[in-house]
């Protein structure tokens, strides 16, 4: 059995919220758990200001289990708040809570879940779900209230009656974190949505301005072509240069390493050339990307902004965008393998291009991936997206700016200029990235194992990851991976 709460936004009521939870009996434990955490909810949470709250077994319905279906498989409802356990039974979470779950995970759609047990009492399937703790006190008075030693509902409980004022502000800052995980979850949901209609349209109207206008678009097949088009169209950069790194790989053929090595030639001195008008975002889904950033900011110039991408936020294509007025939008093949010992590996490689040439077209692309890092600080909206950018609402002070970019100092000589001053330019690159690890808000799973795993390479040591683990910066499953990722990639 399950309950939802249907939340409506706005005078309109369009947009609603489907909550699920354990119900059981009406006079049951987890029935007054259910409606203790409903009564806070509809209350005194942050969803009365732009939400109206229904429970879904108190609704005119026939069918609850037909309703629970449309509400999962159709386009009712915006999003999930899904409590996972129980207070009474066998099963700390209830099963048919978490079959319900797992088709909202897969369904694409922003939720937020909600449990009192620890998350280390979940499966391990929950690794990569963020779930909200109910504190105790809530449990609690659930508990007493129950057995009758409580008579005030939840809300009158804890603003009325009670006058604990750290039980207060512990309902609070739960409910707080509720609604601020969900407009959260939203807000990437939406993003997401955003970054493929935005690519689908540009395609889309590429199309419609090669039926018009010749010459405005060109096909490139194959790696080795595409990356020597790309490296001659960089050396003529003149005012700006936007570039990205997604692929966990992108250079499978021998012989596309000469053009791939003229490509990063071309940029680094392009960037010296542009400086702060050369921006390069890279997503950390693989330790080797260190050794990219590290390589950009040591051999380019300074000044220039290398923004760095958590590892959920990958995308399969990359996009290139020159003086607003060329542009080249590479697609890849997922599909490429080759042998590691007995081991059978999946590549990324760049299959087919697209070189678009004329700035009003070129300039959509260039706010398409301004969009992609969209660090927009003076209007309190920072990217979800970075690495280190905290995901709960912030001050936003002077030090966040520097969260999810990297910039070398003006003060550390370039390399071209003072070539025996190198090992202080390397030094100063690897000691920002440690920084970076220890002061960012770098706090999921994968993305702390490749990036201190990917600090390692870059240094040609494993120190720093046992650094990390002995100051505890690292539990011992993410010590573990990053030891395992670092002696996987050593060399490459």
């Amino acid at each position: 059995m399950t309950v939802s709460l249907v939340i409506v936004m706005g005078e309109k009521m369009s947009k609603k919220i489907f909550m699920i939870a354990v119900t059981d009996k009406e006079d049951s434990l987890n029935r007054k758990y259910t409606e203790s955490i409903y009564d806070l909810l509809k209350v005194d949470s942050s969803f009365v200001r732009e939400y109206k709250i229904e429970p879904h077994y108190k609704l005119a319905t026939h069918d609850l289990h037909q309703s629970l279906c449309d509400a999962l498989n159709g386009d009712s409802y915006e999003g999930y708040i899904v409590l996972l356990d129980c207070l009474e039974g066998d099963a700390i979470y209830n099963p048919n809570v978490m079959f319900e779950l797992g088709a909202i995970f897969y369904s694409g759609k922003p939720y937020v879940a909600i449990s009192s047990h620890p998350k280390e009492t979940a499966p391990f399937d929950f690794n990569d779900i963020k779930i909200i703790d109910v504190p105790q006190v809530i449990v609690d008075y659930v508990k007493k209230y129950n057995i009758g030693d409580i008579s005030a509902k939840a809300h009158s409980y804890f603003y009325l009656e009670n006058q604990s004022g750290e039980e207060n502000a512990t309902v609070i800052k739960f409910l707080d974190q509720v609604f601020h995980q969900y407009r959260i979850c939203l807000d990437n949901t939406n993003r997401k949505i955003t970054e493929e209609t935005d690519l689908k349209n540009i395609l889309d109207e590429v199309k419609e301005m090669k039926k018009l206008i010749s010459n405005t678009a060109e096909y490139i097949d194959g790696e080795k072509a595409a990356f020597r088009n790309l490296g001659e169209a960089v050396k003529r950069a003149q005012i700006s240069l936007r570039t990205t790194r997604f692929a966990n790989e992108s250079i499978v053929k021998s012989d596309s390493i000469a053009e791939k090595k003229f490509f990063m030639e071309s940029l680094y001195e392009a960037s010296k050339e542009i400086s702060d008008k050369f921006f390069r975002i890279i997503c950390n889904n693989h330790p080797a990307k260190w050794k990219d950033i590290y390589d950009i900011l040591f051999f380019g110039g300074n000044g220039v902004k290398v923004f760095v991408r958590k590892h959920d936020f990958s995308i399969h294509f990359e996009l290139v965008v020159i003086d607003d007025k060329v542009a080249f939008i590479h697609f890849y093949q997922a599909n490429s393998r080759k042998e590691e010992g007995q081991s059978v590996k999946e590549i990324e490689r760049l299959k087919s291009t697209l070189k678009i040439q004329g700035s009003s077209i070129c300039q959509k692309l260039a706010d398409i991936f301004d969009r992609l890092h969209h660090r927009d600080f003076a209007k309190g909206d920072p990217s979800r997206t970075l690495l280190g950018i905290p995901v709960q609402d912030t001050d936003l002070d002077e030090e966040c700016k520097k969260y999810g970019c990297f910039v070398v100092d003006n003060s550390i000589p370039e390399l071209s200029l003072y070539s025996d001053r190198s090992e202080l330019r390397k030094k100063h690159i690897i000691q920002m990235f440690k920084d970076a690890f220890l002061k960012w808000n770098v706090n999921d799973f994968h993305d702390k194992v490749i990036m201190v795993s990917g600090i390692a390479l870059v240094e040609g040591n494993d120190r720093f990851i046992k650094e990390m683990k002995e100051i505890g910066r690292l539990d011992k499953r993410e010590f573990e991976e990053a030891r395992k990722l670092y002696d996987e990639n050593q060399g490459n």
